[in-house]
């Protein structure tokens, strides 16, 4: 011990110095075990490995960036947007919002690509991706070609109107009307007996639905029958809304979700109203969707990952059956139009119904912020 001592004693320096040595490796070696929070963004974290060892899976999907609020062009560097792999166009919307929860349930990795539908279809069949979405609506068509997931979206119709238009100056933002004839009648009742023209976009569900709803309200209507018409038919969602503000058409009808969106970029000018029709065969057929995710034939397994994760996100349990929000709806008005409702069931599907519209409505929040501002 003396001898330690006199050692420390003839080199105190030394000791000195190596003591802050040790301290600084010490230092160094607690810091780097230490666990510390990222800045990164959401969409550069989906590049991080499960783990040091294990990689996730990567899941090709293909995407366009003009079918909002559903797939949309992006803002840069957004936490909330994705930036396609083949061209390296920004993507958002929420389809992509609903992948990303997709692969948090299935430890899938998303990688974007941005095609045209056309591309789109032709990519996934050649095998470059492995499925697209971006609202692709179910068709016996798309069915012979690729394999469907289960629905994840199915819309009603939405009427993009003038705000200050006096002939629905009483119906509210958002609001449901549940008769047809309400268009073309105030109200008491009254015909407006004036001109009532419908607009929509170049698209082959447009074309399905308006000229429907068209010759609907003049059959129901023969009075006013010569006072329907529909517009001329736009290239894309934003000059068919300009239509309805410049006073070349009355109506803009689309899916709900579509209306909702752009009534919200203009809302000193437009609303929305809903239709939820008692006349359920008609509604049948003006319902927008339903919306899909497609993959390659044969992919089971990649299409079995894709449909437990829309369960998780988008369904919930209903008497032993995993419905998704326009089933529960239905449950819900069905319920309610028996002589007595049990109140614990009607609770139950209100409760699901409001958590499913909360969730979407999060996501049409989300997809709205990544419009440019310039």
């Amino acid at each position: 011990m003396s001898n330690l001592k006199e050692s420390i004693k003839k080199n105190k320096k030394l000791w000195l110095g190596g003591g802050i040595v040790l301290l600084l490796v010490l230092s160094v070696t607690l810091w780097a075990a230490y666990p510390r929070t990222t800045n990164k963004s959401n969409k550069e974290q989906d590049d991080v490995a499960v783990s040091t060892t294990e990689k996730k899976e990567v899941l090709k999907i293909g995407m366009v960036n003009q079918c909002p609020p559903y797939a949309q062009s992006g803002k840069k560097d957004s936490p909330n947007s994705s930036t396609a792999k083949n061209n390296g166009v920004h993507l958002s919307g929420t389809d992509l919002l609903l992948m990303r929860e997709i692969a948090e349930e299935t430890g899938l990795k998303i990688e974007t690509h941005n095609y045209l539908y056309e591309g789109m279809v032709t990519a996934v069949q050649r095998g470059e991706i492995d499925g697209m979405m971006s609202a692709a609506k179910q068709t016996p068509e798309r069915d012979q070609i690729m394999s469907p997931s289960i629905p994840y979206l199915s819309g009603k119709v939405g009427l993009v109107v003038k705000k200050n238009d006096p002939r629905y100056k009483d119906l509210d933002n958002y609001q449901e009307i549940n008769k047809l004839d309400r268009l073309v009648k105030d109200a008491n009742g009254n015909y407006h007996n004036q001109e009532l023209k419908i607009n929509c976009m170049i698209s082959a569900q447009s074309k399905i639905t308006v000229p429907i709803l068209v010759k609907a309200l003049q059959q129901q209507n023969p009075s006013v029958a010569q006072y329907i018409k529909e517009g001329e038919h736009q290239e894309n969602c934003t000059q068919t809304v300009n239509t309805v503000v410049n006073n070349d058409s009355d109506i803009f009808a689309v899916d709900y979700e579509v209306a909702k969106y752009y009534a919200n970029l203009q809302p000193d000018k437009v609303k929305t109203i809903k239709l939820n029709l008692d006349d359920k065969e008609l509604e049948n057929k003006l319902i927008i969707g339903p919306y899909t995710i497609y993959v390659r034939k044969g992919n089971d397994a990649l299409l079995e990952k894709i449909n437990k994760g829309i369960r998780k996100a988008l369904y919930r349990d209903y008497e032993g059956k995993s419905l998704y929000l326009p089933d529960l709806e239905a449950k819900l008005k069905e319920l309610q139009n028996t002589s007595n409702p049990d109140p614990n069931k009607v609770n139950d599907l209100k409760t699901k119904i409001k958590e499913l519209n909360d969730k979407y409505a999060k996501w049409l929040e989300l997809a709205l912020q990544e419009i440019p501002t310039s």
